[in-house]
């Protein structure tokens, strides 16, 4: 669960709303989301297999004229989650590790929500009531769901304690540095373990070749000296 002690609550900054931006949807009028472009093609990466993955949305909260505008700024893979009933599973592991990679990556930032890859139909109002009130309260709250087919995508918010769909948000472009430096390091990794997992089954392939040429030569050997030529 988010625990706000731990956690910097969203600071409210006012600032000019990007230009360069382009809009999903249709725009709610008492709510505007940005979500930043390297954040948004991450979390549709087109390498991803087809299955669930869940990530934590960051970012901050800007004031924009009579209404805070909220700023997704940085997303990280929960790599080591699990699901239950087709849901994330945020367990005080789970929580440790996201404020490790927080402080590593974000400390700027506050979290303002998660977002998960799902198979097929739509995750049910309820069960994402309940992992936002349990974990993600007040203006952590905040979820985009999408299919790993293409077929939907939805983004959520809180507002007064229940979770309402967003009709649409902007996505917009500006240097992000510090979503480019998690990127090019969850890349890499990601690189070197597709890596050795290549050099892993060469090894792997290279020793039953191995293993099953001795035996034919076993075989072999065997047949000669049973006609008396070796």
């Amino acid at each position: 669960m988010i625990e706000i002690v731990k956690e910097p609550t969203p600071v409210e900054k006012v600032v000019e709303e990007p230009r360069n931006v382009r809009q999903i949807g249709t725009l709610p009028k008492d709510a505007r989301v940005y979500v930043e472009d390297y954040v948004y093609r991450f979390l549709h990466g087109s390498s991803r297999q087809k299955k669930r993955y869940a990530f934590i949305l960051l970012g901050e909260i800007r004031q924009g004229g009579q209404q805070p505008n909220l700023y997704i700024k940085g997303a990280m893979e929960l790599e080591q989650i699990s699901f239950g009933g087709g849901m994330p599973v945020f367990s005080e592991d789970i929580w440790d590790r996201i404020y490790r990679q927080v402080r590593n990556y974000f400390p700027q930032w506050s979290i303002l929500g998660w977002a998960m890859q799902c198979l097929g139909e739509p995750t049910r109002m309820e069960d994402i009531q309940k992992i936002c009130s349990r974990h993600f309260p007040g203006d952590h709250g905040n979820v985009l769901l999408y299919d790993a087919y293409g077929e939907w995508e939805k983004l959520y918010m809180d507002r007064h304690g229940i979770m309402e769909e967003v009709s649409g948000f902007f996505v917009y472009y500006e240097k992000n540095t510090l979503m480019s430096t998690y990127l090019s390091e969850y890349h890499g990794k990601k690189s070197r373990w597709q890596s050795g997992q290549i050099w892993m089954k060469w090894i792997v392939s290279f020793c039953m070749t191995r293993s099953d040429m001795t035996r034919k030569s076993g075989r072999i050997e065997r047949h000669w000296r049973g006609i008396g030529l070796i």
